[in-house]
């Protein structure tokens, strides 16, 4: 029979002390001057609060506290039991935090997706060589039938096209709009890809282009992203109905895309970047595809770790 080790918790007092050792350095040289300017406003509080007690014990108690002692006490009083209060409260939510994602890998554990009826994705700029066999896939050969999707399909997952097509397939049972964020350089393909979305999700799912001035703005992807949430009441749609794929574009687009998902109801999936997860399996396209892409319940810690392990991972 094996026992654990014992373990000792550290006071949180000495978690204060240990996180303001380790991580000082993120005030940088404003610092100091940060918390002078901090001690200043405590101080008029305090002085302020002094007068008020003051007053208030003569008016309503007949009490002739001195002013000098009153203000003094306050003086010293409120800022220590502020900043006590205020390391106590910042390290009891930071232990907690840090607790909890002790043993976290970086990727998130995956989580099944439920079909969502709203998807914001960006376009990927593809290579005129890349784009032709898209084209003809589009057009059906006489008596192909069935072949047909599965021939676009194939077409489709051998480009930088294929994780948008792969989570329109993933949704496809419900979607019934599709945002995509288009940098001038895609622009030309938004009507190719739009096309091969109606396609693939039906002709009813309505499909929009939402132009980027600068693909490697964060600010402009996040404030585009934003805006789009923004317009779901009117669509009939709740922000959990609507998912966000950060697979493709560029780190702008995805970044941007991150940030705007900081919300418990906004949902957020990815692709796996693993080769062993490929969408083509034995040259045919893969029917299992909650089994390559990822769901991050998101909550800060969550985006932000998924969003690490992407950018850690080649691009294909």
């Amino acid at each position: 029979m094996t026992t654990e080790p014992a373990t000792t918790k550290t006071s949180l007092w000495g978690y204060a002390i240990r996180l303001l050792l380790k991580h000082g350095e993120v005030f940088g040289k404003g610092g100091p001057w940060i918390a002078l300017l901090g001690f200043l406003v405590l101080e008029w509080l305090a002085h302020s609060s002094a007068e008020l007690m003051v007053q208030a014990s003569e008016s309503l108690f007949r009490w002739h506290l001195s002013g000098a002692l009153v203000n003094a006490s306050m003086g010293v009083g409120l800022p220590v039991v502020v900043f006590m209060g205020s390391a106590w409260a910042l390290a009891s939510r930071l232990q907690r935090i840090e607790e909890k994602t002790a043993g976290d890998a970086i990727e998130p554990v995956a989580a099944p997706i439920f079909p969502h009826r709203g998807l914001i994705a960006s376009v990927s700029w593809v290579s005129e060589a890349a784009r032709a066999p898209v084209e003809v896939a589009m057009v059906p050969a006489p008596g192909s039938g069935p072949n047909h999707r599965e021939e676009l399909l194939r077409s489709l997952y051998k480009t930088s096209w294929g994780p948008l097509a792969a989570a329109v397939e993933l949704h496809r049972g419900r979607l019934k709009h599709v945002w995509l964020l288009c940098s001038p350089q895609v622009h030309r393909d938004f009507a190719l890809v739009k096309n091969t979305i109606q396609f693939l999700a039906g002709p009813g799912v309505a499909v929009e282009e939402v132009p980027l001035a600068d693909r490697n703005s964060v600010r402009e992807a996040r404030q585009k992203i934003e805006g789009i949430y923004g317009t779901l009441d009117a669509l009939g749609l709740r922000e959990n109905q609507v998912i966000a794929d950060i697979t493709s574009g560029n780190s702008a687009m995805t970044a941007g895309m991150v940030l705007a998902s900081l919300d418990e109801q906004r949902h957020v999936q990815y692709l796996s970047q693993d080769p062993r997860e490929s969408l083509l399996v034995d040259g045919k396209p893969r029917t299992d595809l909650t089994a390559v892409f990822r769901y991050v319940e998101t909550s800060p810690n969550d985006v932000a770790r998924a969003f690490i392990g992407l950018l850690q991972k080649p691009r294909t």
